[in-house]
């Protein structure tokens, strides 16, 4: 499969072990790559800790999808830049497994992540368990090629509903087919709450920007919390995504957000728009 591991799989290597417990990783952003949002560097911490889990269960289980309680984007990730990425095992076993992590650039944060929850399912059902395998030891001495990264897919929305600065709805279509399919997942392609985040982060920040007051550029850090995908999108699917200021602060806005497919709620969460110098973490 062409795409395998060069579409969406954010990690060359893995640096430090302590089986079970805690990792550290790294992640090359090809020069050539236009975008790489602080979403996409969470998705790298969260691909970190499930490669920990899978070794750790004999890549029986694997986690997918499940529930943030707080996620901290800060700025996006230079073209050439190298991710460093830290996760710590909080809990493991074969319902789930509980961690925390961060993704820093030249020790500046891009995400920070706190009490993540990903659900156990068989890895079978979504990819080949020795391919895993193979992967994770390649991952564990040599480290993966770097720069192998395609550009990722583009995926603009249509507006359906707008109120400036106080709401925006807007319709998402999903691909039939798409390269980050190959990697997520082989034998059961899923679209990636983090793609599916990253536009409703997008959406936020330009909701933000209409707020008397805001502008995009003084934007520090946008927090999530209570993310929940509750269901799985898959190919070809239409999103309809929301997003509601609810209360405008001198230096926070808050709003909350929410996905629906065929009327079914996929995935909702609460957010903050922090504005300021960049705080310590």
């Amino acid at each position: 499969m062409a795409d395998r591991y060069s579409a969406f799989s954010f990690v060359d290597r893995i640096r430090v072990l302590e089986p079970g417990v805690r990792a550290r990783g790294r992640f090359h952003v090809p020069a050539r790559i236009t975008r790489f949002s602080a979403q996409l560097a969470s998705e790298a911490v969260g691909q970190l800790a499930a490669w920990v889990a899978m070794n750790e269960l004999g890549f029986r289980l694997r986690p997918v999808a499940g529930i943030a309680s707080d996620v901290r984007y800060f700025a996006d990730v230079p073209p050439g830049a190298t991710i460093d990425l830290e996760v710590g095992i909080d809990r493991l076993d074969e319902e789930s497994v509980i961690y925390h992590g961060a993704a820093r650039v030249a020790d500046a944060p891009a995400a920070v992540l706190t009490d993540i929850l990903g659900p156990m399912l068989p890895a079978g059902d979504f990819d080949s368990p020795e391919d895993l395998r193979g992967r994770y030891q390649l991952l564990t001495t040599t480290g993966a090629a770097v720069d192998r990264l395609r550009e990722l897919p583009a995926l603009p929305w249509t507006v359906i509903r707008s109120e400036p600065g106080r709401s925006l709805a807007a319709q998402l279509d999903v691909p039939g087919f798409a390269p980050a399919f190959a990697d997520h997942f082989p034998r059961k392609p899923v679209f990636p709450a983090t793609l599916l985040v990253d536009r409703h982060v997008e959406m936020l920040r330009g909701l933000a920007a209409e707020v008397p007051g805001w502008s995009d550029s003084n934007t520090a850090e946008v927090r999530l919390t209570d993310l929940k995908q509750r269901a799985f999108v898959e190919p070809g699917s239409r999103l309809e995504m929301e997003t509601k200021i609810e209360r405008v602060g001198d230096e926070v806005l808050s709003a909350r957000l929410l996905a629906t497919c065929a009327g079914r709620r996929v995935a909702q969460a609460r957010a903050e728009v922090r504005a300021g110098a960049m705080a310590n973490v």
